[in-house]
């Protein structure tokens, strides 16, 4: 698959959200297996992380890109924390459940940003004083993951 071309059409794809249930360890595919007509190519695994206090927007935007890219080319997509499993908070109060991320799991890993102007409060800031989530994600680009950034993320 050419990862490249499908990141630039998923960057331009206008869509309906999905209504895939998000709880942890699911993963929103494009079709069983992840692959579209039969070509049996291995889907871009596109992990989204979420942690208290991140904006809705920065995750769930994302999340409709890819899903919508998922109609055209094998793309799976997950929620995941930078630690174990939980239920996260976001920004204005919206709860899911996300999955523990494992970097080898992912090809493509987005941080979305959230909290920036609340230094004593969950968010981006609560997350670099934590440092698991840097140190993973340094980790993952390491190891040849994609790491992109929303916004503060």
């Amino acid at each position: 698959m050419e990862r490249r071309r499908l990141l630039q059409s998923s960057a331009v794809a206008v869509g309906a959200l999905s209504t895939t249930r998000l709880a942890a360890g699911a993963a929103h595919a494009a079709a069983p297996g992840g692959s579209r007509g039969g070509r049996g190519e291995a889907p871009l695994r596109v992990h989204v992380v979420t942690f208290d206090g991140v904006e809705e927007l920065d995750v769930f935007g994302p999340f409709e890109v890819f899903s919508v890219a998922a109609r055209a080319h094998p793309v799976t997509v997950k929620l995941v924390t930078g630690g174990e499993a939980a239920e996260v908070t976001y920004s204005f109060g919206t709860k899911v459940a996300a999955a523990a991320w494992s970097p080898h799991d992912a090809d493509l890993v987005v941080v979305p940003g959230g909290g920036f102007g609340r230094r004593d409060g969950p968010g981006v800031w609560a997350e670099i004083g934590k440092g698991e989530l840097p140190s993973a994600l340094h980790a993952a680009h390491e190891a040849g993951v994609t790491v992109l950034g929303i916004c503060t993320g």
